[in-house]
C-alpha cells in the first residue's frame, strides 16, 4: 500500500502525483484503487503499468561546488544535535586514557588481567 488519504475533488478532473524512489529500473505494476466513503457501488479500481528509466531525459544536472557537497555531508544545526557531535581524535585518546585508568584501578583493588593471574597460578604449582 503506498497511500491512503481523503480527498476533496472539486471539478470533474483530480491528477495525484506519487513520488517514490525506485531502486531499479524496470517496470512497476500496481493497483489504484478509489472508494466512495458516501456512495454505494461507486468505488474504482485500474490496473497501472509504470515504467521505470534510470535516469532522467528531461532532468538538468546539477553542478554542485565543493562547499555544497561539504555542507550536505556536514548537516545542519539540528541534525548535530539530535546525532550527537561525532568523536574526534582527542576523544579516542580519552578512551585510551580511560582504559589504562580502569586498568590500574582494578589492579589496586587486587584483580589481575588473565594472562597475569595464569602466570600466577603457574608460579604456585611450581613452589
Amino acid at each position: 500500500m503506498a497511500a491512503v488519504e481523503k480527498l476533496q475533488v472539486s471539478g470533474n478532473v483530480f491528477e495525484k502525483e506519487f513520488k517514490e524512489r525506485i531502486q531499479r529500473p524496470g517496470k512497476i505494476s500496481f493497483t489504484a484503487i478509489l472508494t466512495n466513503d458516501s456512495y454505494k457501488g461507486l468505488d474504482q479500481s485500474s490496473k497501472v503499468e509504470v515504467e521505470v528509466v534510470a535516469e532522467a531525459k528531461n532532468r538538468a544536472k546539477i553542478d554542485y561546488t565543493k562547499e555544497d557537497i561539504k555542507a550536505i555531508k556536514e548537516g545542519g544545526l539540528i541534525q548535530q544535535a539530535l546525532m550527537g557531535e561525532e568523536e574526534t581524535d582527542e576523544d579516542e585518546d580519552d578512551d585510551v586514557d580511560e582504559a589504562t585508568e580502569l586498568a590500574n584501578k582494578l589492579k589496586a583493588l587486587g584483580f589481575r588481567p588473565p594472562e597475569e593471574a595464569a602466570a600466577a597460578a603457574a608460579e604456585t604449582k611450581k613452589e
